[in-house]
């Protein structure tokens, strides 16, 4: 029993390998780049023809020759086809070749070899859908040896013509064992054949699917062959599939439920509602997902029914299928549900917020401005997730509810819906806010409003204009919004703070630039740095370049340039280190060349060691060179006996000598 399963499994194999094989060659030929050469095929056949050539080079010329091959590479393409190591390659090359010489080799090396090189034969037959094989075909099919019968079973199902039909089908009847599975693995082909061939053999490929159906076959094959008969006959396909759905086949009311997606047609929507009051609860809800997976609208009104349910399974399947089918009359029924609680309240609101047809955001807007108090959070929750801008002036009543609750879910939904001329709604609570919670949403939600501006310039200035009227503490905060805004604007919005006479401000104006998200604040660091005086500032902007250049990954020649120019305006060994600590993160060979200029500085050179060391140590793997020659100038320096250590074991690894 067990090896009839076996060789069932790679007959079924066998006949998919044909496909695969049929695909690669169509591929190998369609592509451009591949176009022959003036006298490659020639030369190609004189390999095959050449008696000392390499298994290899002969193996390559044959798959060359499925690209380029024409009627004159046939004859020694199919002198290689009784060759156990090279006729692979020789089937390989014939069977894209466009030339009727290249069928009557393959009919001839079926008619004349044995084993493996018949096989072969055959399925090569088969990829090239030779009808003119059809005669042999039938005869190998009942061949005595089982693999040479299975191969010519998935021939004549590639072939898939009337003439292969009317002898798989008969075959199936008479074959044993694992015979038979191949036989009905070819039946299954051919009637995917039959129905390319047109509508006029769509009835013949439906016997077949049926035939297949009720053969004694494995499982999957019988599913296949459901699947098959279902779709073949579309709209007159519905019975079957309802019949599938209800009988006590559990595999075939699963295949049923797959095909469902793909029967086109209100005749199946109509059946599949009409299962709703005639399943079990476990089908039934099978049955749901298939009408949401179908998207029909017509199967609105029952997944509404379904969605007020008794049993909370159901409710749960029919909230979750009207993503697809629901629209504006859905909204009352899943609002209900999403002011609950639970999986199922959360599928409520995920499908209020997928739903895209017109009407729903009129309806939830309607809803927020009238609608019961218990249903405010979500529709604030649905305003902002849906970007519903119509709902800005009911999100900004809800700003000003008692409900902290309330307050704070709208002042979020406010970031996701308001436009340019609304930010000051959210710069005031930032302002002046009721609370530190509430200071804290509005600041977020400022952020979220920024990011979405499509003008950031424009932005940025109505930003500027709060930041005028604003105290200290919220000018802090505003200027920590600029990050999100982004764009040149912005940045010298943010440096121009550095002028502050509030130390505060001058501390948060250096922190938000380090925090910046492109490299355009860098030069507008050096420049503070070059222009001013205080050394407490003058760090403040050290640490936040440090920082942006150790954060941000644009070019290294960049940033390397970038810190020699910081390190020529340092004023001390406190500023020299924090351009080091820049250095750090930028691992690559140029940033050891820089360093090793500054080991000549007697207070900074063990520093600069350290940091000599810490990138010697990322780039041992990729730049064993640079290692080397950098750790040879530390141990010539250094008199930290811990530092030399870790440099000698840096330089040995980098087959350096110390």
């Amino acid at each position: 029993m067990r090896s009839s399963k076996i060789q069932q499994q790679g007959w079924l194999a066998a006949w998919l390998a044909v496909g695969i094989i049929a695909c690669a060659s169509a591929a190998l030929r369609a592509q451009g780049t591949y176009a022959p050469q003036a006298g490659e095929e020639e030369k190609l056949i004189a390999v095959l023809e050449q008696a000392d050539a390499s298994l290899f080079d002969k193996a390559k010329a044959c798959q060359r020759l499925a690209v380029v091959g024409t009627q004159k590479a046939v004859p020694a393409l199919a002198r290689l086809l009784q060759d156990e190591k090279l006729a692979h390659y020789a089937r390989f090359g014939l069977e894209p070749i466009p030339d009727p010489s290249a069928d009557e080799a393959l009919r001839q090396a079926a008619a004349s070899l044995e084993g493996n090189l018949r096989v072969g034969a055959i399925n090569s037959i088969g990829v090239r859908r030779d009808a003119g094989a059809q005669a042999m075909l039938i005869e190998l099919l009942g061949h005595s040896d089982e693999t040479t019968a299975a191969a010519a079973a998935a021939a004549l199902g590639s072939i898939g013509t009337p003439r292969a039909a009317n002898t798989l089908q008969p075959a199936l009847a008479s074959a044993q064992g694992a015979r038979r599975a191949a036989v009905a693995a070819a039946c299954l082909r051919c009637s995917e054949m039959l129905l390319r061939r047109g509508k006029r053999q769509r009835a013949r490929a439906i016997e077949l699917y049926d035939a297949v159906r009720g053969a004694e076959v494995a499982k999957h094959i019988r599913m296949a062959a459901l699947r098959g008969a279902i779709l073949a006959r579309r709209a007159e396909g519905v019975p079957l599939l309802l019949e599938s759905i209800e009988g006590s086949d559990a595999d075939a009311a699963e295949m049923a439920f797959t095909v469902a997606r793909d029967v086109m047609g209100p005749r199946c929507t109509r059946g599949l509602i009409d299962l709703l009051g005639r399943v079990s609860a476990e089908k039934k809800e099978m049955v749901i997902a298939a009408l949401g997976d179908r998207g029909d609208r017509m199967a609105q009104p029952a997944l509404l029914d379904a969605a007020r349910s008794d049993a909370a399974s159901i409710r749960l399947a029919a909230i979750r299928a009207l993503r697809t089918v629901g629209d504006a009359s859905s909204v009352a029924v899943l609002l209900d549900a999403a002011a609950g609680d639970g999986e199922e309240a959360a599928a409520a609101l995920d499908t209020l917020e997928r739903l895209r047809t017109e009407g729903v955001d009129d309806a939830i807007t309607a809803a927020l401005d009238g609608g019961p108090d218990r249903l405010r959070p979500v529709l604030i929750e649905l305003a902002g997730k849906r970007r519903i801008e119509s709902a800005t002036a009911a999100l900004r009543k809800a700003a000003d509810d008692a409900d902290d609750k309330v307050r704070l879910a709208a002042i979020g939904a406010l970031g996701l819906t308001i436009g340019l001329k609304d930010l000051a709604m959210l710069t005031e609570r930032v302002m002046r806010p009721r609370s530190d919670q509430e200071r804290a949403a509005a600041q977020e939600a400022l952020k979220v409003a920024c990011r979405r501006q499509p003008d950031r310039d424009a932005c940025a200035a109505k930003l500027k204009e709060a930041m005028a009227e604003a105290p200290a503490d919220a000018k802090v905060r505003l200027m920590e919004v600029f990050v999100s805004v982004g764009g040149e604007a912005a940045l010298r919005a943010v440096a121009a703070c550095f002028g502050d006479s509030s130390e505060a401000i001058r501390e948060a104006s250096a922190r938000v630039l380090g925090e910046w998200t492109s490299e355009e604040a860098a030069p507008v660091q050096l420049e503070l740095l070059k222009g001013s005086s205080d050394s407490a500032d003058r760090l403040r902007v050290l640490r936040g370049f440090s920082a942006l250049i150790r954060r941000i990954g644009f070019p290294k020649e960049q940033r390397i340039g970038f810190c020699e120019q910081a390190m020529g305006l340092c004023q001390d060994d406190g500023e020299r280190k924090l351009v080091l600590e820049a250095l750090s993160g930028i691992p690559a060979p140029e940033t050891l060349d820089l360093l090793a200029s500054y080991l000549a500085r007697e207070s900074l050179k063990e520093d600069v060691c350290a940091v000599m060391v810490q990138i010697s140590d990322r780039l041992l793997r990729s730049r064993r060179d640079a290692v080397a020659k950098a750790m040879q100038k530390v141990l010539e320096v250094t008199k930290n006996e811990e530092l030399a250590a870790r440099a000698r074991k840096l330089l040995q690894e980098a087959g350096g000598r110390s």
